[in-house]
């Protein structure tokens, strides 16, 4: 068996059983909102390149997740749910993409510098250093962060803040671009010669007035979402 589904089945924990499947590439087990707890045997899959737990309460990951070292794929956690970040993945250099739907504490730290070949990253706690491969990116970034945006070949950004920092105009490569909570008008022109798709989400009268003007790019799709 080298693909396996148990989306929405209502189980209440990913079984040990899991472990005896050694040729295992694919599993998801999203949508199982009373699965809090993932078993130590997902260890023994050593083969596994995708691990799918979107919209699942898990409140850690077992550290055998670290031996996992063909992992390409994973994605786990749901956002109303509070969880402990899992700072081994740090040992998953094969991560491609890592979508982390959960918040953990203020104080503490992402580590994905380590994490070289990753390209798409979703992360709603802070995270250390950027990756420099990224190319799809939603976290909270510091000041300093988003000033490396520009060198970074990113065709899509998810801003989490309330304000567009001006240090998005640097990159060339954008195609895709989402805004949210956005009640601050702009104080740059927007230069964005590769989009493709901008959303806005506000309620500002003066911000959606600003954002229909200035996308000027014809092949643009504008979408104010109120």
């Amino acid at each position: 068996l080298y693909e396996l589904r148990l989306d929405g089945i209502g189980m209440t924990v990913l079984p040990s059983g899991v472990g005896n499947l050694i040729a295992l590439k694919s599993l998801s087990a999203s949508y199982n909102l009373k699965c809090e707890a993932i078993s130590s045997a997902i260890g023994q899959l050593m083969l596994l390149e995708e691990l799918r737990l979107y919209q699942t309460p898990v409140r850690r990951l077992p550290t055998q997740m670290a031996l996992l070292t063909s992992l390409r794929a994973l994605v786990v956690g749901r956002l109303d749910r509070p969880g402990q970040l899992p700072t081994h993945i740090i040992l998953l250099s094969a991560l491609e993409r890592l979508e982390l739907w959960m918040k953990g504490d203020d104080n503490i730290t992402m580590s994905v510098v380590h994490l070289k070949r990753l390209r798409f990253l979703v992360c709603f706690s802070p995270i250390d250093v950027l990756p420099s491969m990224l190319r799809w990116l939603a976290a909270p970034l510091t000041a300093a962060q988003s000033a490396r945006l520009p060198q970074l070949p990113l065709v899509q950004y998810n801003e989490i803040g309330r304000s567009l920092t001006s240090s998005l105009n640097g990159i060339t490569t954008l195609q895709v671009l989402h805004m949210h909570y956005i009640d601050v008008v702009p104080t740059e022109p927007l230069r964005f010669p590769a989009l493709r798709s901008l959303h806005v989400g506000t309620s500002a009268l003066d911000v959606r007035i600003f954002f229909c003007q200035r996308c000027t790019n014809s092949r643009c799709k504008t979408q104010l979402e109120l």
